[in-house]
């Protein structure tokens, strides 16, 4: 063979091991890690946690992940099952409420790292794997309407005890949970609280109509609320014995899935979200009533997911 020949050869040899290069190991580290990864997303049954899976499932996708959807499943007490189960693989979370799930004890409010710490270690038992928190928080708040508040001068829930008797509305799970019903009367010790389920109802038109036609006197609504923005409309009770949890996103992946890229990518998404960037979403979605996934395809761009 002449020397040119062999070195034909040897130029041609080399192109293929470059573009099998490119082919195997192109693009960022994120991007190999993510490629062709199946990820099952859930929600809760509320359009925020629907928007929110959307953007992290978004993020994913454009890092390479094979994304799926099942928004909607129901609350936690559903969807907390489902992803120990695998039944799904990954859910945007409150940390504190997530917590007080996984560990019924845990009935007093902690500081945010305290919080994180303690989530990440109970889910670490259970496989699954806690990604950092935003500072975006939609914590469980009780209001009221303004008008009661004044009429009867309620500032704070330990003032429900002025009331000879008080209706707390929420959704059906609200009656069972130490973050709501059972709070009042073991933190509070309110005995004059009875319940009103509002079913699926998660702080949304139902609960607010209970409040204003009066046939609840309180009402459990999320701290990211528009309407609770608007001036005039409904007083949030500031909780004096700190029996709510912290609020802040976290995203809750299943262990098997989460490579150190894949959960890079999770935790931009979390450092993205801000409490005012979370009641912009919330008012396009639940006042302007745009689709949750317009929503989110346009917080990932304007972020650069």
């Amino acid at each position: 063979m002449s020397s040119r020949h062999r070195s034909m050869t040897w130029f041609c040899a080399l192109i293929v091991l470059t573009l099998t290069a490119a082919a195997c190991g192109g693009g960022s580290d994120t991007e190999k890690a993510a490629g062709g990864t199946k990820i099952l997303i859930g929600s809760f049954r509320f359009t925020e946690s629907e928007t929110l899976a959307q953007i992290y499932g978004g993020a994913l996708k454009n890092a390479g992940a094979d994304v799926g959807y099942r928004l909607g499943l129901g609350n936690r007490e559903v969807v907390g099952p489902a992803i120990e189960s695998g039944e799904i693989d990954l859910v945007p979370e409150y940390v504190g409420n997530y917590l007080a799930f996984l560990d019924k004890n845990q009935t007093n409010g902690l500081p945010l790292a305290e919080a994180v710490a303690k989530t990440k270690a109970l889910a670490k038992a259970k496989r699954l794997t806690v990604g950092a928190a935003s500072s975006a928080a939609d914590g469980d708040v009780l209001a009221v309407t303004k008008e009661l508040a004044n009429s009867k001068g309620l500032t704070k829930i330990s003032d429900l005890s002025k009331l000879d008797s008080v209706t707390l509305a929420g959704p059906t799970e609200c009656e069972t949970r130490q973050t709501c019903l059972l709070g009042l009367k073991t933190t509070y010790g309110l005995s004059n609280v009875t319940f009103l389920s509002t079913a699926d109802d998660a702080g949304g038109p139902i609960t607010k109509k209970t409040l204003t036609e009066g046939k609840a006197q309180v009402g459990r609504l999320f701290s990211s609320d528009p309407d609770l923005a608007k001036a005039g409309k409904f007083v949030v009770l500031e909780d004096d014995k700190s029996y709510q949890q912290a609020g802040n996103v976290i995203p809750v992946l299943r262990t098997d899935k989460a490579t150190e890229a894949l959960v890079k990518v999770l935790d931009k998404v979390s450092a993205a979200l801000t409490n005012e960037k979370l009641l912009e979403l919330n008012k396009k979605t639940d006042v302007d009533k745009e689709d949750p996934a317009a929503a989110a395809a346009e917080f990932i761009r304007a972020n650069k997911l």
